[in-house]
């Protein structure tokens, strides 16, 4: 009977029965959500599998952004209603051409600033609170000194050391760690700022201690701030 099948077998079935008909075209509309995260994962391998067996379209609906960028060729981010970027995976994620898609996308810090200085070959310098000051690239057009931004920052792409000097190194704080298995999440105050920051479990500081890191001018997108002019 239906109801003594496990979830992952209902999901099978219904995408058996969905693909019997041989469509050249086919709607997922969240067709994981009911799942524990250990099936979703496996369940995830077996349509990626079974669309390079088949090589049927498929349109895949859904909220969960791992498993967007993890069995998709294209992706395409929709804020109430409106298409904000189409594009890989890969371009998704590494250049954001919106600041909806930057802060949507994976984690990332974001920075209040405006302007200080136009530098030129895309990059811009941001003057932030407590008198901190980061080099960024700009991903629209036309920024202008005084003009007020926002700067996102993923925390995986933050680098931690000593060794590192010159621009865009800062020291701060550590406020929070957290152990997330692969990595631990550190929370750093610096100047009046909160940054967000993934370290190796094995070096990273304890809450409380010193850390100095480096953020590269690619890595600090900087996107023109909603009613700035």
């Amino acid at each position: 009977y239906p109801h003594q099948l496990s979830g992952g077998q209902q999901q099978r079935v219904a995408v058996a029965r969905a693909i019997v008909t041989e469509p050249e075209v086919l709607l997922m509309d969240e067709p994981l959500s009911n799942l524990d995260a250990h099936l979703r994962l496996k369940m995830r391998e077996e349509i990626v599998r079974l669309q390079k067996r088949l090589g049927v379209t498929i349109v895949y609906v859904t909220h969960d952004q791992e498993e967007a960028l993890s069995i998709s060729h294209r992706v395409a981010v929709m804020n109430r209603g409106r298409v904000e970027q189409v594009g890989t995976p890969m371009e998704v994620y590494e250049k954001p051409a919106t600041y909806f898609v930057a802060t949507f996308i994976g984690r990332s810090t974001v920075l209040d600033g405006r302007v200080s200085e136009v530098l030129g070959s895309g990059l811009v310098r941001i003057a932030l609170e407590g008198g901190l000051s980061i080099v960024g690239t700009a991903m629209e057009g036309g920024l202008r000194q005084g003009e007020r931004v926002k700067v996102v920052i993923r925390p995986e792409r933050v680098k931690v050391g000593h060794e590192y000097n010159g621009e865009n190194v800062f020291e701060g704080k550590v406020s929070l760690a957290m152990f997330l298995g692969w990595r631990t999440q550190l929370k750093v105050e610096v100047g009046g700022q909160e940054i967000t920051i993934y370290s190796d479990p094995r070096r990273a500081p304890l809450p409380g201690q010193p850390v100095r890191f480096y953020i590269d001018p690619e890595e600090a997108k900087v996107y023109r701030q909603a009613g700035s002019s």
